[in-house]
């Protein structure tokens, strides 16, 4: 019997779809998600859509050939990746139709930036990586509020959408700044910048007023940078919480959000680190019992499979002793 070989699509160039491209209201919740995270891969699509992994697959494909999605290059360059015999799913990023259409529905400014240029031009695996980690933990977050019916997830749109002060570039629409005294004789304060990685709320459904909310900050620490410096005019872990602590204890979050108070999510390599970060935040601590506004925790501590996770005693907290962020 003859063998006949079909051709398979290549994965990173777009073939011109041979129909038109009808596309479902599905597509549209993808093409948003996507643009919310910058970076999903197709198992975290899927698991937000609600969708089967071969249904979802199968508009992913046509998304990305109707030049909706791109399939950046650069995430073949990821530390985890660059095994080339191993089967990895493919992370998405906006296309611009796709920036088009958010352009169109929602008013944002996204059709003036050339987006697959742009997903083109990254030329780092570290860069997807940590905004990988970003997006795991926030896509669970979502996923678990689903599955806890007291809580409404309260999106990072929503809180920069409230804010007070304009943000000093779009790119850092979380970021603010805040001055740092570290003695009393020093004359000039340090201006610290602040920028977390991302920040989602928790909205308590029929709660009192007083416990009706709660904010966080997210931090994903890959391990790549060092914890302390000996000048803080470089980076380090320790100025940013010291840029932390001074953003609650100035009341800067207040001047800047419309919510007071939040509390400092860490996800990081392992709790050895997490000694480290504990024992940074009892030095800031004035009373140097450890602040709980900090909480940490072991990436491997999370799944996709199992998103509630999230909300388990699996957080340490500035006095060491394990912490739900519901507490």
């Amino acid at each position: 019997m003859p063998q006949f070989h079909i051709p398979r699509r290549p994965r990173y160039e777009r073939i011109a779809p041979s129909a038109p491209f009808k596309v479902t209201d599905r597509d549209l919740e993808i093409v948003h998600y996507v643009y919310q995270h910058r970076f999903l891969t197709s198992d975290q699509i899927t698991a937000l859509t609600g969708g089967s992994q071969q249904g979802v697959s199968r508009r992913l494909n046509l998304l990305f050939h109707a030049g909706w999605l791109d399939r950046p290059r650069a995430q073949l360059l990821m530390p985890d990746r660059l095994d080339k015999r191993c089967n990895h799913t493919m992370i998405y990023a906006l296309g611009n139709n796709g920036a088009k259409y958010l352009s169109g529905e929602l008013d944002l400014p996204l059709s003036t930036i050339n987006w697959t240029a742009k997903n083109s031009g990254l030329k780092n695996g570290f860069f997807f990586e940590h905004t990988l980690w970003v997006a795991e933990f926030m896509v669970m977050v979502r996923l678990a509020c689903r599955k806890e019916k007291r809580l409404e997830f309260i999106s990072q749109e929503e809180i920069v959408n409230s804010r007070r002060t304009l943000p000093a570039a779009p790119s850092k629409e979380l970021g603010f700044e805040v001055e740092v005294l570290l003695r009393k004789d020093q004359r000039k304060p340090y201006t610290v910048p602040v920028v977390p990685d991302a920040a989602f709320g928790l909205r308590r459904l029929g709660s009192s007023k007083e416990q009706e909310e709660m904010y966080f900050f997210l931090e994903a620490d890959r391990a790549t940078m060092p914890i302390r410096r000996a000048s803080l005019y470089r980076s380090s872990f320790y100025k940013k919480m010291l840029g932390y602590y001074h953003a609650w204890k100035t009341g800067a979050w207040g001047a800047t959000f419309h919510f007071k108070n939040a509390r400092v999510l860490t996800i990081t390599t392992s709790m050895e680190r997490i000694g480290n970060m504990v024992s940074m935040g009892k030095e800031i601590d004035p009373w140097k019992k450890g602040l709980g506004m900090f909480l940490f925790a072991p990436r491997a501590s999370f799944s996709l499979d199992q998103p509630q996770q999230v909300f388990e005693r699996v957080w340490i907290a500035g006095n060491g002793k394990k912490v739900s962020i519901l507490d």
